[in-house]
């Protein structure tokens, strides 16, 4: 199915697009589409785009500082799934980036605190809160090898829209 094909579909339609404007840079459009559909019928459309250059290159921005940072950031969804680190987490951790990928966090805790890790977490989750490293909170962690480290940890929590949904966002620093 074309563009144009999928035009004349009776659904409406969203999508993000780099585009590359006549004086020869780089912009990025979000678009809508919504068909005025008679009778099963699409009889016209109405279609917007919206510049979101600038919104674009505040999350490229903020993406590089993330990953360029020297503190090992972790941040997991709220199922306890690993979905996004930077590379100080990922060598202090010892495993291949493309590994870490959807890491159950208790393969990162070890066997003997897991059942206190889980009862910790569980709460966490239900009254979350931000915790600042250096108030004593030391954690250990399973390294690939199956050594095991001490770090600090910073959590925070970071609600994702009206799905009420989470992110749980760890800081490590080895101790």
């Amino acid at each position: 199915v074309t563009g144009v094909q999928t035009c004349a579909l009776p659904i409406s339609q969203q999508f993000e697009r780099t585009i590359r404007r006549p004086d020869g840079t780089t912009g990025h459009l979000w678009a809508q589409y919504m068909p005025h559909v008679v009778d099963g019928e699409v009889k016209g459309f109405v279609a917007t785009a919206t510049d979101i250059t600038q919104v674009q290159e505040a999350r490229i921005l903020a993406d590089r500082v993330f990953q360029v940072s020297p503190v090992a950031k972790l941040v997991f969804d709220y199922q306890g799934r690993l979905v996004r680190w930077n590379d100080a987490a990922a060598k202090l951790l010892g495993y291949e980036p493309e590994r870490l990928r959807d890491m159950p966090l208790e393969l990162l805790v070890p066997q003997n605190v897991r059942r206190r890790h889980d009862a910790l977490h569980s709460a966490f989750m239900q009254h979350p809160e931000h915790r600042a490293m250096g108030e004593g909170r030391r954690f250990p962690l399973v390294r690939a090898d199956g050594t095991t480290i001490e770090v600090e940890i910073d959590l925070s929590h970071v609600p994702r829209s009206e799905e009420h949904t989470s992110e749980l966002q760890s800081r490590l620093h080895l101790v």
